[in-house]
């Protein structure tokens, strides 16, 4: 993408026979521009609020606030007559915000927990544990991997055939263990699901 922007400012500079420098100056100053108009616009529509969605958002009420005259209604209602409008039309109605905390999925999470895991002791645990461990040490296998299969190709591209042979028996000296913990993992997330059922 840089490399077509580049092309366009010389094909640009070329044609109009304008410095170079200040067509990129001007390209930069735009981007700007629209960046800083991006991250302002919140700011600048939250002025043009009405006066009550305003009121409702300082009080950290986050949901949406319907303004008297607004010509939405909620879904599913019938429209009031002419009378209920004018009575209701001081009123404010503010939607309450999407549910972020419940308290009731905690407290069947907790008993689900008691159920699953009678105490500190037990062999849930202990398998919960080693399963933790495993993947533990396959995370920092994997890192030395990585690492080692970067030294690899560096000294294929050195053509270093010693050092290429050594870390190639490396290599395959640590796939045996992370082999074994790879299926240790699958093994425990086996007994684990049998535990918990």
């Amino acid at each position: 993408m840089p490399t077509v922007i580049s092309k366009c400012i010389d094909r640009t500079a070329a044609r109009y026979n304008i410095p170079k420098e200040h067509i990129t100056r001007s390209v930069v100053a735009v981007a700007v521009l629209l960046y800083g108009f991006k991250l302002g616009y919140p700011y600048i529509q939250s002025l043009y609020k009405p006066p009550a969605a305003r009121k409702a958002h300082e009080n950290g009420h986050g949901g949406s606030v319907i303004v008297p005259g607004d010509i939405m209604s909620a879904p599913g209602k019938k429209a009031r007559d002419e009378e209920d409008e004018e009575d209701s039309v001081n009123e404010e109605v503010v939607l309450p915000k999407a549910p972020t905390f419940n308290v009731e999925f905690l407290l069947q999470l907790r008993k689900l927990v008691r159920i699953m895991i009678p105490g500190v002791w037990s062999r849930e645990v202990a398998l919960l544990g080693v399963h933790s461990l495993a993947l533990t040490t396959r995370t920092f296998l994997s890192i030395y991997v990585a690492a080692m299969e970067g030294q690899i190709v560096k000294y294929i591209v050195r053509k270093d055939v010693r050092n290429f042979s050594l870390m190639l028996l490396k290599w395959l000296g640590v796939a045996v263990p992370a082999t074994f913990v790879n299926s240790m993992i699958r093994f425990l997330e086996n007994k684990l699901a049998l535990a918990f059922r």
